[in-house]
């Protein structure tokens, strides 16, 4: 999905949550936990990513072969179906992005099922129908980036922000649960005495993660794992042997990686085959006090189950015994998934062995320290645009990025640089021709232009630019202060407005980019 799709979804104002955002309190086990990365599940839409935190998702199903329908029901609403005796409404949104459903029977008739993602908050539940299940990923707050200004229970505020991923090559829209449950016209039926009973009677629902490791699937409960990472190499490989492949660093953090497939009988995978491109997953889990990381194929999904439903395992007849919590029958699928304890993977014996001596290496006092550090690091996020040559606004200050209008309101005595005025969604935005502003000789390529929505004294303005290129973070301490001696030259005016720049580092070279400031913009367009 593209960075202008993704923000013209929300239309709304960015704001970076940084680590600063996150309170830390408790014990040295709770502060470490706060201060993890959040573990979401990604599903898709047509060709757009969605996150949901697995905190929030009962579990993963397949779509059922029918519905029971709801009288004056919103398009968006495909009806009811029955989960473990509690009724769920479902939502498609497909309908909800308002995308295309032309070719959604034919491109998916012969696929693997859609998937709905039951998601609850207190005493309410609904399941959202998705194309398909995408990946599970930890939610790190410096790649968060948050929106404000949401109102309503409407289909156009189900969008709370966004993680950029990837140096910002990949956008994932985080859905808001509560503005999801509370939809417009979707039941809200309280099954909150439907679960006290199951509850009374069958015990708390366990929730785990999924994953494939050898040729079984298996699960662990999400309690027991830190976080989820890829890696694509195992260098340290000092502490290597016959149980550990090696150990990666995690934020300072020295963790051994479990040779998980070979520990459960299947063929080991040698640390020096792995490669990037195989997006080898890692699950990070704490047993006492020490950190391990389990070498998994992939990560499957979301799954719950009660006690009742764990099906015994079968007796192995050795030390691995207990490793082994019980079998959960995949949704609608004859294939068993695995439920394992974290605690009895890895035996006294062999932790000693794993970490030959040195656990205080591997425990997560280092890691609540570390992070505490980073939380005084000032960070924030920059949007990078091209005007002949390449400027940035601070996120926080784009409203949204729009296309170039095609028809504007003109009005009488327009100022030469100001295009027309464009209604957004009930709002006069004057739109600003940067390049009669700043005299800047306009570029040969008949690409479509965009338009930044900023705010500056209560008024809106909108500046035409080249294109947008990237989001990408910065810190505080890489501003510079421009010298009066670089705003003369070619560019001048436009060199006034620019307030400072900031020196991001490459491969070839340090970039510097100025920033412009938005208040002197809208003053020069307006004097």
């Amino acid at each position: 999905m593209s960075l202008t799709a993704a923000l013209n979804t929300t239309a709304l104002s960015p704001q970076l949550a940084t680590d600063e955002d996150s309170e830390i309190s408790g014990s040295s086990e709770s502060q470490c936990i706060a201060a993890q990365p959040s573990i979401y599940g990604s599903f898709l839409v047509d060709n757009a990513e969605f996150a949901l935190s697995v905190n929030n998702v009962q579990e993963v199903v397949n779509e059922p072969s029918s519905y029971s329908a709801v009288p004056l029901a919103p398009d968006y609403l495909l009806g009811l179906f029955s989960l473990r005796g509690i009724v769920i409404p479902v939502v498609d949104m497909r309908r909800i992005f308002e995308i295309d459903e032309s070719t959604t029977d034919a491109e998916y008739a012969n696929s693997a099922p859609r998937k709905i993602a039951v998601i609850e908050h207190g005493s309410l539940s609904i399941g959202l129908l998705f194309d398909a299940t995408c990946e599970v990923f930890n939610g790190h707050e410096k790649e968060r980036c948050q929106f404000s200004n949401r109102t309503g229970c409407n289909r156009h505020a189900v969008v709370e922000g966004v993680f950029k991923m990837d140096d910002g090559r990949r956008i994932v829209q985080i859905l808001d649960v509560k503005a999801l449950l509370n939809l417009d016209s979707v039941p809200h039926g309280d099954s909150s005495g439907s679960r006290l009973h199951a509850t009374q009677l069958r015990g708390p629902r366990r929730q785990c993660i999924s994953f494939t490791v050898g040729d079984a699937c298996c699960a662990l409960n999400i309690d027991a794992i830190k976080e989820i990472i890829n890696i694509g190499a195992i260098e340290n490989t000092v502490l290597a042997g016959a149980l550990c492949l090696g150990a990666i660093d995690i934020r300072g953090n020295t963790v051994p990686i479990i040779n998980f497939s070979g520990l459960l009988g299947y063929p080991k995978i040698e640390a020096s085959v792995l490669h990037e491109s195989d997006a080898t997953r890692v699950i990070v889990m704490k047993v006492d006090n020490d950190l391990f990381g389990l070498l998994v194929t992939s990560i499957d999904s979301i799954i719950s189950y009660f006690d009742d439903e764990l099906i015994p395992f079968p007796v192995l007849g050795n030390e691995k015994t207990a490793m082994f919590a019980g079998c959960v029958a995949k949704e609608g699928n004859a294939e068993q998934t695995i439920v394992l304890k974290h605690d009895e993977i890895l035996n006294s014996d062999e932790i000693a062995v794993v970490t030959q001596g040195h656990s205080n290496l591997f425990t997560d006092k280092d890691l609540a320290k570390i992070d505490s550090e980073k939380k005084k690091l000032d960070r924030k996020t920059l949007l990078t645009f091209s005007l002949v040559d390449r400027y940035g606004l601070e996120i926080s200050e784009v409203k949204e990025v729009i296309e170039m209008p095609e028809d504007l309101v003109k009005t009488p005595n327009l100022l030469p640089h100001i295009l027309g005025m464009v209604n957004l969604r009930g709002e006069l935005v004057a739109i600003i021709n940067a390049h009669a502003l700043y005299q800047l000789d306009e570029p040969d390529s008949s690409a479509t232009k965009k338009v930044l929505v900023f705010e500056t004294n209560g008024i809106k303005y909108g500046l035409v630019v080249d294109s947008v290129d990237s989001i990408l973070p910065f810190s505080s301490a890489d501003a510079v202060t421009i010298p009066g001696v670089a705003q003369s030259g070619k560019h001048s005016t436009i060199g006034e407005d620019v307030k400072r720049a900031i020196m991001l580092p490459r491969q070839d070279g340090d970039e510097t980019i100025c920033i412009l400031d938005l208040a002197a913009v809208s003053r020069r367009a307006t004097a």
